[in-house]
């Protein structure tokens, strides 16, 4: 048979598989998959000036919301906007400290450590869609046309999303907090309005997963909070944030991995939602984002946990990053009055219990299952495999010895989200571990 044979016939077979699959689907997927599919070419439709135009009441409410967030009146975690939390650190964990400082100053010099790699360089200024890995930069055009797995066209969408999370801002927020050197501050909003400026709406790779889009507004939130009171923080850079944070959320909301992907990446995408709806309270869309992320929420938790504990993945990896979702969770909504099932905190705690029980003598959790080395939130150290500042944050919020035990000791992050009464609490605590008779 010939190679055009080939082709024809292989064709042939995914268009049948296509249609097999289609078949397979539920009305409600179907309904799902076909509105996004619309979205998507409705989108590519628009021309660049549709796309860029914003209704200004839109854009002055957002901003009016995020300036009131910043200024610590809106209700979010305790630790963001206690002022005694960067002495407690500097108190409790001074290595901590030191390694805030010297990752920051790397920052300062754009150079990055990332997915394993040291000092890397991505331009000056940044290009947003480079991997410095393969040299190779995936196209400005409507993230709908970009295959994220075609490393030969744009190389290592993994490298450039890691870059593009901007987890690594809270390095800055955190230095600045603990120094109050303004070069971090003003860092730190520099390279925000950068990823603005380089990344329009719905353009380029770094839209093209929800659930970065997701991870990266949590930066933000942290990082914007983590800022309060720098002369960095203009009216204007409140303004350009709140825009994007509002378009990210959109763009989650569009493009929910209800069928593409239910496990972290919804939950991930989830979260994502309720964050920008507690920065951005009081805007048109808030509130229906947050009753969206708290109806995932709560029908994931017992969707993808099982009743022993165990993420139905089967991997600790994503078992810690669903355990770290789900505190978020629970901190964020007794903080904003929202009300959550029993269920909930009962998985979340029975994860924690698993992840305790099978707890190395070293302190480490063994690596089970697929491992892709990501976190929520690095506010504290985060080496692969060790799962204590999880431990010791949950130790903190349910008074559990377990937890405590696990822990080992106290972790910054801990202080950072819970504030400087951390300290005080996790040591009242007895550590000890759970009685498994």
């Amino acid at each position: 048979m010939t190679s055009r044979g080939h082709d024809t016939d292989a064709r042939i077979t995914a268009r049948a598989e296509g249609v097999r699959r289609l078949l397979r689907m539920s009305w409600p997927e179907l309904k799902c998959r076909g509105l996004q599919e619309v979205l998507k070419r409705v989108e590519r439709a628009q021309t660049i000036a549709t796309r860029t135009r914003r209704r200004s009441e839109e854009n002055e409410a957002a901003t009016a919301a995020l300036s009131r967030f910043v200024a610590g009146e809106r209700p979010f975690f305790p630790g963001a906007f206690d002022d005694t939390v960067a002495a407690a650190v500097r108190d409790r964990a001074p290595a901590f400290v030191e390694e805030v400082v010297d990752e920051a100053s790397s920052l300062l010099d754009e150079r990055f450590d990332l997915f394993g790699y040291s000092g890397l360089r991505f331009g000056s200024p940044i290009r947003w869609r480079f991997d410095p890995v393969s040299g190779r930069e995936s196209p400005l055009v409507h993230w709908s046309r970009i295959d994220p797995s075609d490393h030969a066209r744009g190389g290592d969408a993994k490298v450039v999303w890691e870059l593009n999370r901007q987890q690594w801002l809270l390095r800055l927020g955190q230095a600045y907090r603990l120094t109050g050197d303004d070069r971090y501050a003003s860092a730190a909003v520099a390279f925000i309005a950068a990823w603005i400026d380089e990344n329009p709406p719905r353009m380029g790779i770094n839209w093209a997963s929800s659930l970065e889009s997701a991870i990266r507004s949590i930066s933000w939130c942290w990082t914007l909070s983590l800022l309060r009171g720098a002369p960095a923080i203009t009216d204007r850079v409140l303004a350009r944030a709140a825009a994007s944070l509002r378009d990210q959320a959109l763009h989650i909301e569009r493009y929910l991995s209800t069928y593409f992907s239910p496990n972290t990446h919804l939950t991930g995408e989830a979260l994502g939602l309720l964050y920008t709806s507690i920065a951005l309270e009081g805007s048109p869309a808030a509130g229906r984002w947050r009753r969206k992320a708290v109806a995932i929420l709560n029908a994931e938790a017992a969707r993808q946990v099982l009743p022993d504990g165990v993420y139905f993945e089967q991997s600790t990896c994503y078992q810690r990053y669903t355990a770290d979702t789900y505190l978020h969770f629970v901190i964020l909504a007794s903080a904003c009055g929202i009300e959550v099932p029993r269920i909930v905190e009962e998985r979340l705690r029975a994860m924690l219990d698993f992840l305790a029980a099978v707890r190395q003598p070293d302190g480490s959790v063994p690596r089970i299952g697929d491992d892709d080395g990501g976190t929520l939130l690095p506010l504290g150290r985060r080496r692969p495999g060790d799962f204590s500042a999880l431990f010791s944050t949950a130790a903190v919020w349910f008074a559990e010895p377990s937890y405590a035990w696990a822990a080992g000791a106290l972790d910054a992050e801990s202080i950072w989200m819970l504030g400087s009464s951390a300290a005080a609490k996790f040591d009242q605590i007895e550590p000890r571990p759970a009685d498994r008779g």
